[in-house]
């Protein structure tokens, strides 16, 4: 059967293997499904109900794993930069960005 809902620990499978465990997982999960559903509804744009009738399409279940990882890797970044790394190869997470509005589909309204 097809997904119909946000994903939650039990729907990542190998999507995301090494998911925090607990708690924190879960709240990564709903954090980034809260987000998706507030830059929906700030765009004016339908937010679907997670049922049969209106499932959650999968770019926004894509999204809501997209923003769970850039936030886990943001809490996880050096504090004293921002960045993740050592001095000479630091990558710098910024969450929510273009790639995870598109799939929410700003990038068709050219919002972001």
């Amino acid at each position: 059967m097809p997904l119909t809902d946000w994903h939650n620990r039990q729907t990542m499978g190998a999507a995301w293997q090494d998911l925090p465990a607990g708690d924190l997982g879960d709240d990564l999960l709903e954090s980034a499904k809260n987000q998706c559903i507030n830059h929906l509804k700030s765009q004016g744009l339908h937010v679907p109900a997670g049922t049969q009738e209106d499932p959650v399409p999968s770019d926004f279940r894509v999204a809501q794993l997209a923003q769970a990882k850039a936030t886990w890797r943001a809490l996880k970044a050096r504090q004293d930069d921002g960045g993740i790394g050592d001095a000479d190869n630091t990558i710098r997470v910024y969450p929510m960005g273009k790639p995870i509005k598109d799939l929410l589909g700003y990038g068709d309204l050219g919002i972001g």
